[in-house]
């Protein structure tokens, strides 16, 4: 149990020094569709607020929310009032100029 906990922090730790919050961010998406996710027609839904997932991504709600809707307009995922769907994991890490 304590190596488990050991093991969690070193790599919630290796990520905040060398992800940005955009692939820590996507990553976490990725992870919650495949784990609570439900396949709809248009892809994977699952409910998440947007403080949900900027604490699960060591950022700021302000920065998940940025991303959610940059991801939003290029249709990597469609956000509804706690609820995401993901429709494009690919897109997640490409950027809009």
């Amino acid at each position: 149990m304590g190596s488990d906990y050991l093991a969690w922090y070193l790599a919630d730790h290796v990520a905040l020094v060398c992800e940005t919050a955009r692939e820590r961010l996507a990553q976490i998406l990725i992870h919650m569709a495949g784990v609570i996710g439900r396949k709809v027609l248009g892809g994977v839904e699952f409910d998440v607020t947007n403080e949900e997932l900027a604490s699960a991504a060591n950022i700021t709600p302000f920065t998940a929310s940025r991303l959610l809707s940059e991801w939003q307009t290029n249709r990597a995922v469609l956000k509804r009032r706690g609820k995401i769907l993901l429709r494009s994991p690919e897109r997640l890490f490409l950027r809009v100029v």
